[in-house]
């Protein structure tokens, strides 16, 4: 299922404008203009038809630094006009005037954007100060251009120290020409502050895609389930090899609101484990396969057990809501004949969509006239044994504490001949064994 507005992202380049001369020169410093829909004006725009708006600004309004020549879809090229609020001098206990901004051509009004209240007015015992910023990109990625705009307030209080931003953004309605704000996200923008520049509010795009899925209860648990049990025909298949132990677990491995399911086998005279990850989509509708970085015939961690070891790397200190990347440390061991066996420290991120493996450390024993024993690091450097037992710890030292996930692996031959519900409640059991708590010291 494909929600509106959330279409293919365009490829163009995007115009970022902020403080630019009135109806700027395209090739002036610092500033980008797309080359999408150049000359593309609609036939009602070629004909020079307009919308039956009057010229219900004065010109001796506009804001000559925050008014821009663009190519919009379906209006062709436009000027996009900001205007000061009415009586904008006017201070009161009630909500004041508040900016204005029309689409003009030939300098008459053709379109009027709609304000942040009816009437164009601020919301209650707030006043307009000044427009920090105006951007024409596609934020909901449906192909066509959006309006965002960033703009100072002040408060009822007075002290500049107090002065606020807001932002909103401006989309389309799915087969016209005319915008809508969508308050929603102009709320959920200032509640988690992405509202300080152009560059931190188009950041968010998918953040926010994920945050109004889940309270549209689309990214419910009960749902993501559903999903996982559908697609059980394509990771739930027959195994030609390998299938001593073969198992899946229901987890979450980069803690964000959707499910992830690895699905993995192991046997073999040298007992090899293979492994696959996949994640529901974002937009919940489907499971999606994630790439593993694994070089071919290089030996993968054996990541068939109850628990896990994790560290979190922050972004920024503190920064738990950004969620950061976590570090799963799983060991390989497996055999090469009766005389050599290999163990190898794995660390396991998920990063930019992708499972990424890192060697942390070997150890090599083998007995062939003797018995010799081996460490070594990532890079391959000789270690002692209680470097290497400690290699993890050491390498993680400076970042949160240690985590411990436990993991609900289930035996995939348990699905067959399962309905669909009863698929689904096998999945919810592994999924509820999933959980997390701070490694004991």
């Amino acid at each position: 299922m494909r929600r509106r507005g959330m279409g293919i992202m365009t490829a163009a380049l995007a115009l970022v404008l902020t403080a630019c001369s009135a109806k700027s020169d395209p090739n002036s410093q610092g500033t980008e203009v797309s080359q999408r829909g150049q000359g593309e004006e609609s036939e009602e725009t070629n004909a020079g038809q307009v919308e039956d708006y009057v010229n219900d600004v004065d010109m001796e309004d506009l804001i000559p630094e925050q008014t821009f020549d663009v190519t919009l879809d379906g209006w062709g090229e436009v000027t996009f006009a900001s205007f000061i609020p009415k009586d904008w001098s006017e201070r009161g206990s009630e909500q004041g005037n508040d900016v204005r901004f029309r689409l003009l051509r030939e300098d008459q009004v053709i379109y009027a954007f709609p304000g942040l209240t009816e009437e164009e007015k601020c919301y209650s015992s707030e006043w307009f100060v000044e427009i920090d910023a105006v951007t024409f990109q596609d934020y909901n990625m449906d192909g066509r251009t959006d309006v965002v705009v960033i703009t100072t307030y002040e408060p009822y209080s007075g002290r500049t120290e107090d002065y606020f931003k807001r932002a909103r953004v401006y989309f389309q309605e799915e087969g016209g020409k005319g915008f809508y704000l969508d308050h929603a996200l102009e709320e959920w923008l200032m509640t988690q502050g992405h509202t300080d520049s152009i560059a931190d509010i188009m950041k968010t795009r998918e953040e926010y895609q994920d945050h109004v899925w889940a309270m549209e209860g689309n990214a419910s648990i009960d749902n993501q389930l559903g999903v996982i049990a559908d697609a059980c025909g394509n990771w739930a298949q027959d195994l030609e090899y390998a299938d001593e132990i073969y198992r899946y677990a229901v987890v979450n491995l980069d803690m964000d609101d959707r499910l992830g399911l690895i699905v993995a086998n192991c046997g073999g005279t040298g007992f090899y484990t293979y492994s696959n990850f996949y994640e529901v989509s974002r937009g919940c509708d489907e499971l999606v396969e994630i790439p593993v970085s694994y070089r071919e015939g290089e030996s993968q961690a054996d990541i068939i057990q109850d628990n896990v070891t994790a560290y979190l790397e922050l972004r920024e200190p503190e920064a738990w809501d950004d969620a950061g990347t976590w570090h799963y440390v799983f060991r390989d061991s497996m055999k090469d004949g009766a005389a050599k066996y290999y163990e190898t420290l794995w660390d396991l991120t998920l990063s930019d969509d992708q499972i990424k493996p890192s060697v942390m450390g070997t150890y090599t024993y083998t007995v062939d006239a003797g018995t010799h024993i081996s460490y070594q690091n990532g890079q391959g450097q000789n270690i002692t044994e209680k470097e290497y037992d400690t290699l993890a710890e050491n390498f993680f030292a400076d970042w949160t504490k240690a985590y411990t996930f436990t993991l609900g692996w289930q035996d995939v031959a348990e699905l067959e001949g399962l309905s669909r519900e009863e698929r689904i409640e096998k999945l919810r059991e592994s999924w509820q064994k999933f959980h997390m708590m701070e490694a004991e010291e």
